[in-house]
């Protein structure tokens, strides 16, 4: 049976954790498939599969870490990286996948001739980096990284058409459009599910999504809030984790 590795950064709710959950349940039974994390303690990780190992380098979630030791695990993952493949993920699997950008990517980008590299992209490459000599550094490290991918597959062709842009020394043999997949009989049967928690007495707009700048809720709550001075009455709820939380 042949031997998977996905890498992600943790199993907190999110998007593309949710896909890799729905992905490793389709394809359990036919590959032996094993789930990296950096971080434990998500909430995904009850979803896993009975099959389906999991390892990861740290039990506790990334929120809590104190600022310091979040630090020191960047640098870690930065400086000390072959160590940690080495040690975590360095087995006999025929393909190895990062399945999220950012470090996971850079952690699975170690040199290894024996194994499959794939990197699974899920959002706008462009919009990660911000400006400034310190997301120049960041973007030409990032271009370096995925150099070392025998396959880049992205979720959308407006995703492959940023990324060529971002990285144009990457040959288009290497790079490719899935579309996230979804299980639909799962979304039908959770759909029909009863929803007590929302008012009845007006209209609900739900959005899920990490908090984090390329997702760019901050326009939605800005239009939120015109509604209302408009004398639109409904409320707004957002579902989610990350940097931006706090703004």
């Amino acid at each position: 049976m042949k031997k998977i590795i996905f890498g992600i950064t943790s199993l907190n709710i999110g998007g593309a954790e949710k896909v890799l959950i729905d992905i490793v349940n389709e394809l359990s039974n036919e590959y032996n498939i094993t789930i990296f994390t950096l971080y434990g303690n998500g909430e995904l990780e009850k979803k896993i599969p009975a099959n389906v190992k999991h390892i990861t380098m740290y039990k506790k979630s990334y929120n809590e870490f104190s600022k310091l030791a979040k630090i020191g695990i960047s640098l870690k993952l930065l400086f000390l990286k072959k160590l940690i493949y080495n040690k975590y993920i360095k087995q006999d699997y025929e393909t190895e996948i990062s399945f999220l950008e950012g470090p996971i990517t850079n952690l699975f980008s170690v040199k290894n001739t024996n194994t499959k590299k794939v990197a699974w992209v899920h959002t706008d490459i462009s919009k990660i980096f911000g400006n400034g000599i310190k997301a120049k550094i960041k973007k030409y490290i990032n271009q370096k990284i995925y150099k070392q991918y025998d396959k880049i597959i992205l979720v959308s062709k407006d995703s492959l058409e940023k990324f060529k842009t971002e990285n144009p020394n990457i040959s288009d043999n290497k790079l490719m459009v899935l579309h996230n997949y979804i299980n639909k009989d799962r979304v039908i049967k959770e759909a029909c599910q009863p929803i007590n928690n929302f008012p009845k007495d007006t209209i609900n707009f739900v959005t899920v999504a990490r908090l984090v700048q390329a997702k760019a809720i901050d326009r939605l709550i800005n239009i939120h809030s015109k509604l209302i001075q408009a004398g639109f009455k409904h409320n707004f709820y957002v579902i989610g984790n990350g940097e931006l939380k706090e703004k």
